[in-house]
């Protein structure tokens, strides 16, 4: 059987009188006529839409159905805030978090059944909320649900324009101000009333609506705006207007900063960005500073061309505040209202359950502005797992290469002729060994006592056994010097010297030995050809003096005993070279983001409410997600490009974010500025955002890289987005260094090189590290390391430092090929003097070229010419070595890569015995340089006070034996 109508009549405005209602039942073949008379609907009030602008006429029966309709809907929102806020106390409590937890997911379900079936559809535009603004009380706004009300109803919607913009609403009433014209939008209130009066039968013949009307129907307010009343719109305009303005200081704001940034002295590309972003938000495609390139307005050539910028956007009028009236700007005005009735303030709401958030809420935009820290305050523990690379050569004994050894008087380390003759017969054969060993060989030096006497004293006494085995084979008179000095030796060794040599009484210490060197060299001569070899330093293993004491007796004898009484050659051939590469964890301390700028056309139930959200990176953009769509890995679903071209449903709205973040930084616990109370606040790595180019989006292989932006001339920090932002992120965060940034990021890499004890890291990408190098090479030579480090604040010398960027591939160069500057040299002495903490934070290939300068560039003409008043004009510098090896290394191990490099320029593919040999030639020279026994003394303290945290490389010995120890 069908039912349908054939037509109706209605009854004369404000009667009583039952319409009429004809249809047409037609059982089987027969038709009925059935006429049902039922009470025609009355008017109850009228409300405006933003977003159709039009004037929604209302009965007694829709008012019913939309009060119980959103009042359900509000108990539901109102719950979920409860459920959330009681959340976060049991978090602060610690206890009944689970329950507490289970609560939120029952809220969260409630409320998404009872929004699934408005929230069904591929996109944004399949939801219908609907805002109905009373137009009798200013400011009480109803949220509807669109599948209560049908907007193609003509009964119900009364359009005041033809076509309306949901995306700017009050478009066609607003004046040059941007203000909503009262006049304008009273006019089309009367052209469109009158539509209303006639088609809800409410004016009689004089055109007015009954008082009868009025007692049975709507209120008098409407009843006076029906009848062209209008000054109660005056009170609802304006309250628009507030909105409105509100959003225009908002514009103002953002606008001042453009100009401050751009103005700003220094300027950096960060600020270029942050200036770039700003205007977007205002003026969207018709910013003016679109297409404008950072180098165009960045360089000291350009400072006029910035001006120019600068000055364009500050005489940029603002455009018009916008009332977005979308669906989803609707659901994020309705989130606000319901909250500040569950006394929540949503400007400081709770994104995913932990994360603080700032905002500013715009409510004529429907949009946030402000900043959230991501996933949560406190920042998550990085610990991303890379590739550390040990390197390892291995020494053997040479075995009886140097069978007999030289022996000594008891208690005494002097040589006499008959014991240099011991020498030359051990080292008879020493031509033939280098040749066989194809110089990859190094030699040490062992002393040795008899079982007679203190251990103490024999100890000592061994050292100086080797000591002065080792200056008499290198023809270095220091250490015989230092017998005399610290009163080993007096008159006896003098005469003998004396005798055996062309020496006079005369003759000082240093001159006198060199006469007796001289006088063996001549003793031990053949057909002019002398059999005392003269060594290098070169010659030698790093630490090549053991003092062995009367642990290892020839004759197990506790009398005097001369076999005992000795000292012994050795020497070590490198037999095998071993690379180990394992994976090890990186305690990266910890991170979080702090996102700045504005989510618009955001599910505001979902931010004010702390519903799961979560943010996912996965295309090489920031961008909102259901937290729960990308956990489950449906990222494809729950992910949008920025701007919402592809914006995906959820649960009202689309996500729709434009957003810029900060990656934070906190120095793991621990660490000796953790211990000391340092460090313990979040520092800014770098920024995502803020500057864009073309590299951004790559592949990242691996967990944790650090890349340079060839483009921008950048440092990169990249690594997989769910280190720093929670689990289920996806894709990777990629934050730029920049001139805020700077000394921070420094001081990362320096963090994970040493927790490494500067092995081999594979956290830089190919030839990064190399650049990472010069450029702190640079800083330090321009003055700009030291004291941005110890200050880590002032953005002249920040800017400075950044700069030098833009051109590294020269001073790349500069640093691969060193060039001699004692005017540098003087500076950067000053510099160490004043500066001498900030030196650990340098590279060790850095160290090594400072040290190199400072013990290899000529000395001061004065130095060795004391006039015999003890002045030693070089101390400055030997302070500085001492301030440089004290201060700036922090490891034995990084010791070793510091003199690797101590060189004059950069050798690339070095093997591992040409890097040792290096070391080992670094350290001679170190050792020259440093003569003066008290230097000694204190490079003897600093070694035994330095940490063993791998093995050298470079020999056999334990590295408990001290190479400063002569």
């Amino acid at each position: 059987m069908d039912l349908t109508t054939q037509g109706s009549t209605s009854a004369d405005a404000g009667s009583t009188a039952k319409a009429v209602h004809t249809y047409l039942l037609t059982p089987g073949n027969g038709t009925v006529e059935i006429d049902i008379a039922c009470e025609a609907p009355k008017l109850k009030t009228l409300m405006f839409s933003p977003e159709h602008q039009a004037l929604v006429a209302l009965d007694q029966c829709d008012c019913e159905i939309i009060d119980t309709e959103t009042a359900e809907l509000d108990a539901l929102v109102e719950a979920l805030n409860d459920a959330q806020q009681h959340k976060l106390r049991a978090q602060e409590e610690g206890r009944g978090i689970n329950r507490a937890k289970i609560t939120v997911r029952a809220a969260k379900a409630a409320l998404r059944d009872r929004l699934e079936a408005l929230s069904s559809g591929s996109g944004a535009g399949a939801n219908t909320w609907y805002e109905l603004h009373s137009i009798e009380t200013a400011g009480q706004v109803r949220f509807v649900p669109g599948n209560i009300l049908d907007a193609a109803d003509r009964n119900r919607f009364f359009r005041l324009v033809d076509e309306p913009d949901a995306e700017n609403a009050f478009k066609s009433f607003r004046d040059a101000d941007g203000n909503i014209d009262a006049s304008k939008f009273k006019n089309a209130f009367t052209e469109t009333s009158a539509s209303i009066k006639a088609e809800w039968k409410l004016v009689d013949e004089t055109g007015q609506v009954p008082t009868r009307v009025l007692a049975n129907a709507v209120s008098p307010a409407i009843a006076s705006l029906l009848n062209d009343e209008l000054e109660a719109l005056d009170s609802v305009i304006a309250e628009w207007n507030k909105t409105l303005n509100w959003q225009t200081q908002q514009y103002q704001s953002q606008h001042e900063r453009a100009v401050k940034y751009l103005k700003e002295d220094p300027f950096s590309h960060e600020l270029f960005g942050r200036a770039k972003v700003l205007c977007q938000q205002i003026w969207q495609d018709d910013s003016p500073i679109n297409g404008v390139n950072y180098d165009a307005v960045s360089d000291d050539d350009n400072i006029a061309a910035r001006q120019r910028l600068a000055d364009i956007v500050a005489e940029k009028p603002l455009p018009p505040a916008r009332w977005t009236a979308s669906a989803e700007a609707n659901l994020m005005r309705y989130s606000k209202g319901v909250t500040v009735s569950a006394n929540f303030d949503p400007l400081k709401g709770v994104l995913a359950g932990e994360a603080k958030a700032e905002f500013e809420f715009a409510l004529a935009e429907a949009r946030l502005e402000g900043s959230v820290y991501y996933p949560h305050e406190e920042g998550l523990p990085v610990g991303p797992r890379v590739r550390v690379k040990t390197r390892s050569h291995r020494w053997a004994v040479f075995d009886r290469c140097l069978p007999d050894n030289v022996h000594f008087d008891t208690n005494s380390e002097f040589m006499r002729l008959y014991q240099v003759g011991e020498l030359v017969s051990a080292f008879g054969h020493w031509g033939l060994l280098k040749r066989t060993l194809n110089d990859r060989y190094k030699l040490m030096i062992l002393g040795h006592t008899d079982l007679v006497g203190e251990n103490d004293y024999n100890q000592a006494l061994s050292l100086r056994r080797a000591q002065v085995a080792y200056g008499l084979l290198t023809r270095n008179p220091t250490p015989w010097v230092g017998m005399f000095e610290l009163g080993y030796w007096g008159e006896t060794e003098r005469q003998y010297m004396i005798e055996h040599s062309s020496g006079q009484e005369s003759d000082p210490p240093h001159n006198l030995i060199q006469r007796y060197f001289e006088g063996c060299e001549n003793r031990f001569a053949l057909l002019g050809n002398h059999l005392l070899p003269q060594l290098t330093d070169q010659a030698f293993a790093m630490t090549y003096l053991i003092p062995r004491g009367e642990l290892e007796p020839v004759i197990n004898v506790e009398t005097q005993e001369r076999m005992n009484r000795r000292v012994e050659f050795v020497v070590l051939e490198a037999v095998e070279e071993t690379v180990e590469t394992v994976d090890r964890k990186l305690d990266l301390g910890h991170m979080r983001a702090k996102f700045e700028g504005q989510v618009s056309g955001f599910a505001g139930v979902n931010l004010s409410l702390a519903a799961e959200v979560s943010v996912d990176v996965s295309g090489g953009e920031l961008t909102l997600a259901n937290k729960d769509d990308v956990q489950e890995g449906n990222r494809e679903q729950a992910s949008t490009s920025v701007g919402g071209a592809q914006a995906e449903a959820f649960i009202g709205a689309k996500i729709e974010a434009g957003l810029a973040a900060e990656l934070d930084w906190k120095q793991p616990q621990g660490d000796e500025q953790s211990q000391q109370g340092e460090g313990q606040d979040f520092l800014a790595l770098g920024t995502v955002g803020y500057l864009v180019s073309g590299h951004v989006g790559l592949a990242l292989n691996g967990k944790f890289k650090v890349g340079f932006d060839r483009e921008i001339k950048r440092f990169v920090i990249k690594l997989e987005a769910s280190l720093c932002l929670g689990p289920g992120v996806g894709g990777k965060f990629e934050a730029t260094v920049d001139a805020k940034q700077v000394w921070n990021f420094i001081s990362l890499v320096h963090h994970q090189l040493l927790s490494q004890d500067f092995n081999w890291v594979d956290m830089f990408e190919d030839g990064v590290y190399d650049r990472f190098v010069a450029w702190s090479y640079e800083l330090i030579n321009k003055g700009y390391w030291f004291p941005g480090l110890q200050l880590r604040a002032g953005a002249e010398i920040a800017y400075q430092a950044i700069s030098l960027l833009d051109r590294v591939q020269s001073f790349g160069d500069d640093f691969y090929a060193y060039e001699e500057n004692s005017e540098s040299l003087h500076a950067l002495i000053q510099y160490i003097s004043q500066y001498s903490v900030e030196l650990k934070y340098a590279p060790p290939e850095v160290k090594g070229r400072i040290l190199y300068r400072l013990i290899n560039e000529p000395r001061h003409i004065w130095r060795d010419w004391s006039f015999g008043v003890g002045i030693d004009m070089d101390q400055p510098r030997e302070r500085a070595v001492l301030h440089l090896l004290r201060q700036g290394v922090e490891t034995k191990r990084e010791y070793l890569e510091v003199l690797e490099h101590t060189l004059g320029e950069s050798r690339s593919g070095r093997s591992l015995s040409q890097r040792c040999q290096d070391a080992s030639d670094a350290q001679q020279a170190l050792m020259r340089y440093m003569s003066d026994r008290e230097d000694l003394e204190g490079l003897a303290n600093w070694w035994d006070s330095l940490p063993d945290v791998s093995q050298c490389t470079c020999s056999l010995n334990d590295l408990t034996v001290n190479p400063f120890n002569r």
